[in-house]
């Protein structure tokens, strides 16, 4: 019975040794990574406005040349960028100006192409 507590104590030594290994096994990797300072570092909502900007033209998309309704239409928009709907909503409230701007300027498929080529323009 001793002999078996002895076994598990060399064991549970080793997966301590294992857990404490990976600590510095990371840290010997990537030697030359830097900590990044406070003051280099951007602030949490540096892409906020171009994701609100591509929000508004992918709305516009699917609004106005592809007809969907409203509610497809968030749905769509609720897949391509993981927001939930109440929050595309509130987004979109916020920015009507610039929406309503977006579609007076009526931006054609082609130029969106040009602004976000990430994105699938192809009409339905």
């Amino acid at each position: 019975m001793d002999n078996l507590r002895l076994t598990i104590t060399f064991v549970e030594i080793q997966i301590l040794f294992v857990m404490r290994g990976q600590q510095s096994l990371f840290t010997e990797l990537f030697t030359g990574q830097q900590t990044v300072s406070k003051q280099t570092k951007r602030p949490r909502n540096f892409y906020l406005p171009e994701r609100n900007n591509a929000l508004l033209h992918r709305y516009y998309f699917h609004a106005e040349i592809n007809r969907y309704r409203y509610d497809d239409c968030l749905a769509m928009l609720e897949k391509e960028f993981y927001l939930t709907i109440p929050r595309i909503v509130v987004v979109l409230s916020e920015q009507a100006t610039r929406l309503s701007e977006v579609v007076q300027q009526r931006p054609t498929i082609s130029s969106m192409k040009k602004m976000f080529p990430h994105f699938n323009w192809s009409a339905r």
